[in-house]
């Protein structure tokens, strides 16, 4: 996966082609072209395998394909190196966000839809657009916006992206197969269960998920899959909740709540206690408060030289 790696942005395209995040898995980027502007007809072959989610009406056309409306209705798919052109419709001139994919993981997650193709064929996509539906265009616009933020951590980004993915392919394919070709039912679980243990042993790390899966020698798409089916949490959200636990348990012996915090791989105060509010509906300081009063009233009770059941 390292070496498949994903192309930037050219410098020539900088001022329409604003890049939000970027990794060796997956890029997400904001693509605004006026209709005036050099590049809006022809802004040469796409670089990167994506999915993009126009915002604004234009029709594209693909090298040897029919010319279609692309609007907000539904997802685009580019593969790698194709060219095509682009026709005004909206006086606002071409807008959408983009999901871009490493060539591997785009390959893993077409095999799960369709083995044959990502096996045989050199474009990944067999189709230019898929329909997309009200609540897939609400949670791209979800995920972007956090990316946006610059808020988000690397884990999380990238398995809402991959998800995404997912389910474009699953539009696109009209349905789940009826197997999954990457292994049985007992082998995913044991997957699962090797990830939740890397996950313990390297707590508070910000391993993004390339470097997640490359420890559990597999593919970023299988592992993610993998994971939701097992726990029913995506791997940011039960590392997210191993953290709080554990912190918890730092904050019952008195610990301070910015050095707990650091230590379990939450990047301040603030960020712990939105976590933690959420989690178990109290801040980390009242409950480090509140767990100071109950031990100074034990020790009160037991006095001095008498134990807690005599």
């Amino acid at each position: 996966m390292r070496g498949s790696g994903l192309r930037p942005v050219p410098a020539a395209a900088a001022a329409v082609d604003r890049l939000l995040y970027r990794s060796a898995l997956v890029a997400v980027g904001a693509w605004r072209c006026p209709r005036d502007h050099p590049l809006f007809g022809d802004s040469g072959p796409i670089r990167n395998h994506c999915v993009t989610f126009p915002r604004t009406a234009a029709v594209i056309q693909h090298a040897g394909g029919e010319p279609c409306l692309a609007d907000a209705t539904v997802v685009e798919l580019y593969n790698a190196g194709q060219e095509y052109r682009r026709l005004p419709v909206s006086p606002l001139g071409a807008q959408c966000d983009y999901f871009a994919f490493a060539p591997d993981l785009l390959r893993a997650a077409v095999r799960f839809h369709d083995p044959a193709r990502a096996d045989t064929a050199s474009r990944l996509f067999a189709l230019q657009q898929v329909a997309g539906s009200a609540g897939l265009y609400l949670r791209q616009r979800q995920v972007f916006r956090a990316v946006e933020s610059g808020e988000p951590d690397p884990l999380w980004i990238e398995e809402r992206v991959v998800a995404l993915l997912d389910a474009v392919l699953g539009a696109a394919y009209g349905q789940r197969p009826c197997a999954d070709r990457e292994g049985s039912a007992r082998r995913r679980a044991a997957l699962a269960d090797r990830a939740r243990r890397v996950l313990a042993e390297h707590l508070a790390d910000r391993l993004p998920l390339a470097d997640l899966a490359e420890k559990l020698s597999c593919s970023p798409f299988h592992l993610c899959r993998a994971f939701r089916e097992r726990t029913g949490r995506t791997l940011h959200g039960y590392r997210v909740q191993l953290r709080l636990r554990t912190a918890l348990e730092r904050l019952e012996d008195g610990a301070d709540v910015t050095t707990v915090a650091l230590e379990v791989g939450f990047s301040s105060h603030s960020h712990i206690t939105a976590a933690f509010r959420a989690a178990f509906g109290v801040t980390p300081t009242r409950f480090a408060r509140l767990g100071r009063r109950a031990r100074g009233l034990f020790r009160a009770r037991s006095g001095p030289g008498r134990s807690p059941g005599s």
